[in-house]
C-alpha cells in the first residue's frame, strides 16, 4: 500500500512549524506517482498528483489537504496535456483555471465547483491571456495572473 504522506509542504501553510510530524496521508493503492505539483491557498495545499496509472488509463488527482489534517478529493476531470494555473474562490464557488488554445490563442476557462454540493460545472466565459503566464495570486477569492505580453517586454499584473 503506497501512500503520500504530507510533511515538508505543509511546512508552508501552517503557522508553526510541526517539524517531522506527519500531518496527512493519501492512500494510492499500490500505484506509482510519475509527478508531484501542489500550491498554496491560504491555510490549504492544492496538490495534483499525476501517473496514477491503471491498466487502461493514466490517472490524475486533485486534492485539498488543510493545515488540520483534514483531506478533501476533488472531482475535476482534465485532459492529460491540462493543468490548473490558478485558483480563485467565492463563499458558495470555487473556480479552477486551466488554459485552452483556440486559433492560436490562449484562453482561461474555469472548471466550476458548488462547495454544497459538490456539483462540478464548465464555466461559460473564456479570458484571453494577452502571453505567458508565470505567476497567479489569489486576494479576497479573486486571481491576479502575472503574465509577459506577447511581442513586448512588459510583465504585469491582471486581475481575473
Amino acid at each position: 500500500m503506497k501512500k503520500l504522506i504530507v510533511i515538508a509542504l505543509m511546512f508552508f501553510v501552517s503557522h508553526r512549524s510541526n517539524s517531522q510530524n506527519p500531518i496527512a496521508e493519501i492512500d494510492f493503492e499500490n500505484q506509482a506517482i510519475e509527478r508531484l505539483k501542489g500550491a498554496v491557498l491560504n491555510d490549504s495545499l492544492f496538490l495534483t498528483i499525476e501517473g496514477l496509472r491503471t491498466v487502461s488509463a493514466f490517472k490524475r488527482n486533485f486534492y485539498w489537504i488543510k493545515a488540520d489534517g483534514s483531506v478533501r478529493t476533488l472531482p475535476l476531470k482534465l485532459n492529460k496535456d491540462q493543468s490548473i494555473y490558478a485558483i480563485g474562490y467565492t463563499e458558495d464557488e470555487e473556480y479552477y483555471y486551466y488554459p485552452i488554445e483556440i486559433k492560436k490563442r490562449v484562453f482561461l476557462r474555469a472548471l466550476i465547483l458548488n462547495k454544497k454540493t459538490t456539483e462540478l460545472r464548465e464555466g461559460n466565459l473564456e479570458i484571453e491571456i494577452p502571453g505567458t503566464i508565470y505567476g497567479s495570486y489569489v486576494e479576497g477569492g479573486r486571481v491576479y495572473l502575472i503574465l509577459a505580453e506577447k511581442k513586448s517586454y512588459t510583465l504585469q499584473l491582471s486581475e481575473h
